[in-house]
């Protein structure tokens, strides 16, 4: 009777170790074959949750071709052959093509995803699945399909690719998330304040005027002979300048070739000529003293020193304290959606372990 016990046992074993065998070949002949996912999964097939939300393979293809050129080129910089006739399945780095396409589509579907979680905590949408999605899509394609057949007129693309369409719907969905955020978010008038005294400078009233220092060598348009030696001059002084030379001291120098002109530009009317735009360009925001690099202008080349910046008004706090708010808002928001990414518990299956070329090369 024991003889009979153990040889059941033994038998069972044996069937056990001869099923596993099976099971972990299937699973290398699929995945070194490159079989498709969907053949064995079916596109419904969830290849990852993020906090219990499922993402399935079709939804996970839409996220391919935003990825996939980036993806790529990283890998050819880091020594992948393109020639390589197995170049799909062989890692540079300890990472495949496919590896890197699939775990940077996954990374970008998670993106998406936690974002559809912000909608449904909102409240701005009930049901964040990919067949809700995909339901959508077809009901407007049909609407579409309907208004051309009568003659009515018909709303954005006509032909919307399916990849496309998921994306613009989750960029519709973020505007809405970002609007509610900004109303839910509450700051202090002391943290509105402090923002503001980081940023008024941005907000002009009546703009002033700068007071420039200008060196300028001129040349004649198109004279690839005047322009050279214009340009010779300018950085001649310019390293003059940058080795301690005071600034007048290094031009008259070369006073023969140059002009050294005080500038002062009415930013009110000046910002709308395109000849001084250059030289506002460069000087703005910069400190009393301060030197720019060399700036080409229409017929001249010049540098510019710093001297002061006059008669300039900002707009008062009271009149922008909505815009304030409005950035800081924004700012709550890609910090609070960072963060939620990074907290996120997402959980991978099967059947992403199973994804492949067909699944990373051909969009929907």
């Amino acid at each position: 009777m024991r003889n009979k016990k153990i040889s059941s046992r033994v038998l069972f074993i044996a069937l056990f170790c001869v099923l596993i065998v099976v099971v972990v070949t299937t699973v290398i002949l699929l995945v070194n074959n490159d079989t498709p996912a969907e053949d064995y999964f079916g596109d419904d097939a969830v290849v990852a949750t993020v906090n219990g939300f499922p993402i399935t393979l079709r939804e996970f293809r839409q996220s391919v071709p935003a990825v996939r050129a980036d993806a790529l080129q990283g890998l050819i910089i880091q020594g992948a052959d393109q020639s390589d006739p197995d170049f799909w399945n062989t890692p540079v780095g300890g990472t495949t093509p496919v590896q890197a396409i699939r775990d940077a589509a996954l990374e970008a579907a998670v993106h998406k995803k936690i974002i559809q979680i912000m909608a449904y905590e909102y409240g701005l949408i009930d049901d964040i699945s990919y067949s809700r999605f995909f339901a959508d899509m077809e009901t407007e394609r049909e609407q579409r399909a309907d208004d051309l057949a009568n003659n009515r007129p018909v709303f954005g693309s006509v032909h919307d690719r399916e990849h496309e369409s998921f994306a613009l719907t989750i960029a519709n969905l973020e505007g809405e998330v970002r609007i509610e955020t900004a109303h839910m978010v509450r700051f202090t008038e002391e943290e509105l304040f402090q923002a503001y005294q980081e940023v008024f400078s941005q907000f002009p009233v009546n703009p002033g005027v700068l007071h420039l220092i200008r060196i300028f060598a001129e040349f004649r348009y198109g004279d690839e002979s005047s322009m050279a030696h214009a340009l010779r001059t300018i950085e001649a002084i310019h390293e003059l300048i940058m080795a301690g030379e005071e600034f007048i001291t290094a031009a008259e120098r070369f006073d023969m070739f140059v002009e050294i002109d005080d500038v002062h530009i009415n930013l009110r009317r000046g910002m709308g000529q395109d000849r001084l735009r250059p030289l506002i360009q460069e000087a703005y925001g910069l400190l009393p003293g301060d030197v720019t690099g060399i700036i080409e202008e229409f017929n001249g080349y010049s540098i510019v020193q710093f001297v002061s910046h006059e008669g300039v008004r900002y707009a008062p706090f009271s009149e922008i304290r909505d815009i304030i708010h409005s950035r800081k808002a924004a700012e709550y928001y890609e910090e609070k959606l960072a963060r939620l990414i990074t907290e996120a518990d997402v959980r991978t299956t099967a059947a992403f372990e199973m994804i492949g070329r067909e699944e990373i090369l051909y969009d929907t």
